[in-house]
């Protein structure tokens, strides 16, 4: 019985290490930029954008981070994308929300209220 014990044990160490943590935002984090008008779609549309947001990412704690981001306006979503962090704005990120969107703002190039 102790021979089992010691394997299981040992299987569930083995387990363990292989497995990867998932940090992800639990709530959308967004702030007021200086508007900008965003043309898009097929037949096209033209609005006014006045916030950009963060609403979830998938860090896996080795250098490599993916961001999912929006650009909206009041009650109307406006655009999703996705943006994978460069090494170096990883390296620099603070795990933050917070941090995250400062990344999206300076990638869009929009200037925050």
């Amino acid at each position: 019985m102790k021979k089992i014990i010691v394997a299981v044990m040992l299987l569930a160490s083995f387990k363990a290490q292989s497995q990867t943590i998932d940090t992800s935002i639990t709530r959308c984090i967004a702030a007021k930029i200086t508007p900008i008008v965003y043309t898009s779609g097929i037949p096209s549309i033209t609005d006014t954008i006045t916030y950009v947001g963060v609403f979830d990412y998938k860090d896996d704690l080795k250098g490599n981070c993916v961001v999912n981001w929006v650009l909206l306006n009041i009650n109307k979503n406006i655009i999703f994308n996705s943006y994978s962090l460069k090494q170096d704005e990883y390296e620099s990120w603070s795990g933050s929300g917070a941090g995250l969107l400062t990344i999206i703002g300076n990638y869009l190039k929009v200037k925050f209220k």
